[in-house]
């Protein structure tokens, strides 16, 4: 077949009522199948694709998003080659489906609940939200569920669903009728169990407002009324489960988990017992199942026995009958006991008696040994004769000294008698010394004694106090000198102690003299020494020869000077002399030295060392060194622990026994200045971007060199700061002194942290009060771990953001501050504030809607009786609200504006009056939208206003859809190619994104682009916000719902592009601050920016431009290429005047934030404005012209206005 490239097969789209474009063509010859491709304009993908479509037409989806141009390309195929085809490109006007009616919602599914009801439907094409009508009151959701809590159990409730578009509303699905489920009983709890060999019972906590109870037990339900049940007939060593549930009037309860009773075994079969005379053992056989034994010994229970099959009783009666029985236990019971049985404890005869000794004397034995239990008495074997005691214990007299004697025990009681014990031999002792000597001096005493047949030892008694000796003499020492003492003896063998010898008293000798006083010259030595008690005269034993004295001195003359000579001295009386004292050396005295030393002296930084030549005779030498005497023997002398770099005065003389030589003339020697030591005591004070190192004062240091983290600080004082640091990092520092000596070594290394910073003040701090409590919430703060709350003088820390403060006062009033606080430290406390506690108030406040726009939200809802004011909580933050509005259709009103699209919003109502305060209604939420439309035609942006107006293009000076005021004016104009004006532009209903010009105002070239997380938003000087939601693939599509002719891209080098449908484009850097307005493929204007973002240049393409500048984030002046200046004054964030080149001044009032009046270049007011309660005119006085009124109907979507003349227009939303 031939080939006939790009045949016309005269492609014709329509498009559908529903939608969908349809495409008719004609099949040319030798046709297989076509291709079919639909794309939407500006985008790289298909929005529907066919390569294998037969037919002349082909119909695409329905509900084709508006505001969008498509192209359908059609090829045909024939023999794998294209014989024809054609493309063409249709709109779907951005209003296309306002006027088509919306389906009905299905599969509308109810879910009800106790005190809930969750309704959830299907999707309709094109629906922006959709009513639920819930017990015949609207709901409006753009989700497609809704939860209604708070309701009544055992209600009934009805409900339909619609869709709504941005005009239509489609009906009511079919009205369904659903009751609110009855509110179950509790789980029971505290659930006990106890079972027996055949029954099981169990018991439970009672469960409010249960009528009854179902037991389900192994599979079979047992119902009652009591919270306790009993179930027999059961096996025994059986497990069984059972769950419990309550049931109240309505309904039963969920069950319990499962849980498990075990009966007990019965009781062995095989049970005996043995016994002896003081114990019973009791066995019996191992039972299956059983978890343990209960042993009953004369109706004594003995439980925890596991693991054994018998036990043993101890400590019982002899001859005395025991009862019997053993039963099997579970984990929740005891099963029955074995038949009681019999047994008898044997008879118990007395124990040998054990622990026997025997005691002697010279003519006695005493015989012991330890008592028997259950013993009445004993016998007792002694030398052949038997001897009968009740006691364990007897002594036998009239017996021999030093003779032995046999005995053994036995014991006995009323049953019979033990074994006789081993038999024990025992010696009497011999009898004591008869005629002990004795001898002292003046600290001991020394007895002897002729020896005594038979004794293995003796004892030796001296003052009291008993010495063990085996010889015949004993030397007792460590007496007082001058003394009497007494003394006996006594005889030992094995087995005792003789009777002691008559006592003998002896008396120790005195001490020679201790301390002696020697007085010397060069030829006599005179002794002198104390009196002693006792003494009758002394001898002296001086150099060899002896001299007695009766007093206590003795001087010996004649003698050779500078000679030793050696002495002692000891006692005499009438019993003898004490032993010498020992050997001393006294020495006569020499003759004084003649003269003094020289000396010479080597300083160092901390001692001076002194030397000197000898003196021939001197013995030592005196330094007087600083105020202070040294004694010295050599000839040299080091004084240490000296002032370095200090002055010190000294002198010397010669030493000896006969006397001094004179001291040698004064001198002075300085020490030497040292370097310092290491600084010490380093101490440190972190914050968290510095650190102060401190460290201890040192004296004589020039300056110190602080290293701190590699980098060396040099300082004079005793502390350095170091700034600019990081908060909670690790730095390291050391510390040395210097001076003119040196430098010290450095400091040991130390590791310091900076703190984390401290917390900023808390901010939107509120007090929300009730009659007896206040809550007190705040925004968090970012790197805080708690908070502070000083509330009527007392401070509580808490980790979250909120404190609720209980048990206040009504009517009162209290104060309360909040700080923030973390490792590093506390923030300021806030401003402290004042909240009242609520008094008894009105009702609370019923029907509390919202309505969201884009950057506000209106709460109102009907009048409260008895109120004299509301408070409205949004966001968590308190607004009071004087009364109803006025202007607000009787409703109690208040908007809330400056709020962020996109966004969920939180808010509740209560009611005042003098009285107190209502409780807050339930909260309910609201979220912003994402979209703004302004319901007016863009222009061009080349147009200009200089009668501060907008031209009368359907666009009139008060927004027919939202009621927003809108006025403009052009205060720089250019006649030249570009066209370039700056013409100011106010919607009192503006964006609130961008404030550059104050709230409301823009200009006509200010197009803005934002974004958030899911969406960006294409904001046009007109008032209207296009948004497109981000993809996944970083692509950009408009947002679900939204018709729109805009559509937005991001280019490879990071900047975007919103695209209008006649081709004009926005360019935006990647900062998102407008760079270019590129309209038929050419720049006409460029956009500069300085470091903040801030337009400065405005450009046109033939040349012009505009130079802006701003102060304190407004826009403060412009100039054109010409030198035309225009000035803007702000006041509080607000437009209040505007200078033009000329130098003439239109100033601008606010009310409530919006603009009310406009003063002329004649400084008179030319236009006031009256708004509503929600932000819209209703009143306008325009100078020369009257009043002009506005009406809004929100329930029939219509505005009315009425001109100056009296002239009414209405206009349907």
């Amino acid at each position: 077949m031939s080939v006939i490239p790009n045949n016309d097969i005269k492609l014709n789209l329509t498009l559908n009522d529903n939608g969908s474009i349809t495409a008719n063509w004609i099949i040319l010859p030798g046709v297989e199948k076509q291709k079919v491709y639909v794309t939407t304009v500006g985008l790289s993908y298909a929005v529907e694709r066919n390569d294998d479509w037969h037919g002349d037409s082909y119909t695409t989806m329905a509900n084709l998003p508006a505001g969008k141009q498509y192209d359908v390309l059609v090829t045909e195929i024939g023999g794998n080659i294209k014989i024809g085809g054609d493309a063409k490109r249709i709109l779907i006007p951005y209003d296309f489906y306002d006027n088509k009616p919306l389906d009905v919602p299905q599969n509308v599914k109810i879910t009800a609940e106790s005190t809930r009801i969750i309704v959830n439907f299907s999707a309709v094409a094109r629906a922006k939200s959709y009513d639920i009508l819930f017990d015949n009151k609207v709901y409006n959701v753009t989700t497609l569920s809704k939860t209604f809590t708070g309701l009544t159990p055992k209600t009934s409730h009805t409900i339909a669903v619609r869709a709504r578009g941005a005009k239509q509303t489609s009906a009511y699905s079919a009205t369904q009728t659903v009751k609110t489920q009855p509110v179950a009983p509790a789980i029971p709890m505290g659930i006990k169990k106890k079972a027996t060999e055949t029954s099981a019972t169990i018991s439970w906590n009672k469960v409010s407002g249960a009528v009854g109870y179902d037991v389900l037990f192994n599979g079979r339900t047992y119902s009652t009324t009591a919270n306790t049940k009993e179930i027999t007939g059961l096996a025994a060593g059986r497990s069984y489960t059972f769950q419990i549930r309550a049931r109240n009037a309505d309904v039963a309860g969920a069950y319990t988990e499962q849980i498990t009773v075990a009966t007990p075994p019965k009781a062995p079969t095989s049970v005996t017992a043995s016994s002896t005379g003081d114990s019973v053992t009791i066995s019996w056989n191992k039972v299956t199942g059983a978890s343990g034994y209960l042993i009953r010994l004369n109706d004594d229970e003995t439980y925890g026995l596991e693991n054994t099959t018998s036990t043993t009783y101890g400590g019982l009666k002899p001859k005395t009958a025991y009862t019997y029985q053993v039963a099997s236990r579970s984990l929740d019971g005891v099963g029955s006991y074995s038949a009681a049985k019999t047994i008898k404890t044997l008879a118990k005869m007395p124990d040998v008696p054990t622990g026997m000794q025997g005691q002697t004397t010279e003519n006695s034995v005493t015989v012991k040994w330890a008592a028997v239990s259950g013993a009445t008495g004993y016998d007792i074997q002694f030398n052949g004769s038997t001897y009968s005691t009740t006691s364990p214990s007897r002594t036998f007299t009239g017996l021999k000294d030093n003779t032995e004697y046999a005995y053994r025990i036995r014991s006995k009681n009323a049953d019979g008698v033990s074994e006789y014990g081993p038999e024990k031999k025992v010696r009497t002792t011999p009898k004591a010394p008869s005629t002990p000597t004795a001898a002292s001096d003046e600290g001991s005493v020394t007895v002897s004694w002729e020896p005594v047949a038979g004794a293995s030892s003796y004892d030796l008694q001296i003052d009291g106090k008993v010495y063990h000796v085996t010889g015949t003499s004993h030397k007792v020492t460590g007496l007082k000198p001058n003394t009497s003492y007494s003394y006996q003896i006594r005889a030992n063998n094995a087995d005792g102690s003789s009777s002691y010898s008559r006592a003998k008293t002896l008396k120790t000798t005195p001490t020679p003299p201790e301390s002696v006083k020697e007085t010397r010259s060069r030829t006599d030595i005179t002794l002198k020494w104390d009196y002693i008690s006792g003494a009758s005269s002394y001898d002296i034993l001086f150099n060899g020869t002896t001299y007695r004295v009766t007093g206590t001195s003795k001087t010996i003359s004649g003698l050779t000077a500078n000679t030793a000579y050696s002495y002692q001295i000891r006692v005499n009386n009438s019993d003898g002399s004490s032993s010498y004292s020992p050997v001393k050396t006294v020495k006569t005295l020499p003759y004084a030295p003649s003269t003094y030393p020289t000396v010479k002296t080597t300083a160092a930084t901390d001692a001076v060392t002194l030397t000197w030549n000898a003196v021939p005779g001197a013995t030592e030498y005196e330094l007087y060194f600083d105020g202070k005497t040294y004694a010295v023997t050599g000839t040299s002398y080091k004084v240490t622990g000296l002032k370095d770099d200090t002055s010190y005065r000294y002198q010397i003389r010669s030493v000896n026994e006969g006397g001094r030589s004179s001291y040698s003339p004064s001198k002075t020697v300085k020490t030497l200045l040292k370097a310092p030591d290491v600084p010490t005591d380093i101490r440190f004070s972190a914050g968290s971007t510095s650190v102060t190192v401190s460290w201890k004062y040192m004296s004589k240091v020039k300056s110190y060199d602080l290293l701190f983290n590699g980098t060396v600080y040099n300082t004079t004082g005793t502390s350095k700061t170091v700034s600019g640091l990081r908060p909670e990092t690790t730095y390291t520092c050391q510390v040395r002194a210097k001076n003119d000596a040196g430098t010290s070594a450095y400091s040991p290394v130390y590791s310091v942290k900076t703190t984390m910073a401290p917390p900023e003040m808390p901010k939107n701090v509120q007090a929300t009060a009730t009659t007896d409590s206040v809550t007190v919430s705040w925004g968090s703060v970012n790197r805080a771990t708690g908070y502070r709350l000083r509330f009527n003088g007392e401070t509580q820390s808490v980790t979250s953001t909120s404190k609720t403060v209980t048990g206040l006062e009504p009517g009162t009033d209290y104060e309360y501050s909040v700080c923030a606080y973390n490792a590093g430290g506390n923030s300021a406390y806030t401003t402290r504030k004042t909240v009242t506690t609520v008094a008894v108030g009105p009702a609370v406040p019923s029907g509390v809607t919202a309505q969201a726009g884009f950057n506000s939200v209106i709460v109102n809802f009907p009048p409260v009786a008895d109120a004299a004011d509301y408070d409205i909580t949004f966001d968590g933050t308190v607004h009071h609200v004087s009364g109803t509005d006025p202007m607000a259709e009787g409703r109690v009103c208040k908007i809330f504006s400056g709020l962020q699209p996109n966004t969920e919003h939180t808010y509740c109502a209560r009611a005042n009056n003098a009285e107190g305060s209502s409780r807050y209604s339930a909260p309910g939420s609201v979220r912003t939208d994402i979209s703004k439309k302004n319901g007016l035609a863009d222009r061009a942006s080349d147009s200009a206003y200089t009668d501060g107006r907008i031209s009368y293009t359907g666009n009139d000076p008060v927004n027919a859809l939202t009621g927003a005021f809108l006025w403009s004016y052009t205060c720089l104009e250019d006649y030249g190619k570009d066209k370039l004006h700056l013409t100011l532009m106010y919607d009192s209903d503006r964006d609130a994104f961008d404030t550059v010009q104050g709230a409301g105002w823009t200009h006509e070239l200010n197009y803005l682009l934002y974004m958030d997380e899911e969406y960006a938003y294409f904001s046009t000087p007109y008032g209207a916000v296009i948004p497109f939601s981000k993809e996944e693939d970083a692509s950009f599509r408009a947002a679900e719902g939204i018709g729109t002719t805009y559509t937005m891209e991001q280019r490879e080098d990071a900047s975007y592009v919103v695209r209008k449908q006649d081709g004009t484009e926005y360019v935006f850097d990647s900062a998102l601050v407008l760079a270019q307005i590129v309209e038929n493929g050419l720049v006409k204007y460029r956009f500069d920016k300085n470091a903040e973002g801030q337009i400065t240049q405005i450009s046109g393409r033939h040349g012009s431009s505009l130079n802006l500048s701003y102060t304190g984030g407004h826009l403060s002046e412009a100039a054109d290429s010409q030198g035309n200046t225009a000035v803007f004054t702000y006041q509080e964030g607000r437009l209040t005047a505007v200078r033009n080149s000329a130098g003439k001044s239109i100033s601008f009032a606010y009310e409530a934030g919006l603009l009310s009046t406009i003063a002329d270049f004649a400084g008179q007011v030319y236009l006031t404005n009256t708004y509503d309660a929600y932000g819209r005119v209703i009143r306008q006085n325009t100078d020369g012209r009257g009043e002009s009124t506005a009406a809004y109907d929100r329930e029939n979507r219509k505005t009315v206005f009425t001109d100056e003349a009296g002239n009414s227009t209405t206009v349907m939303k």
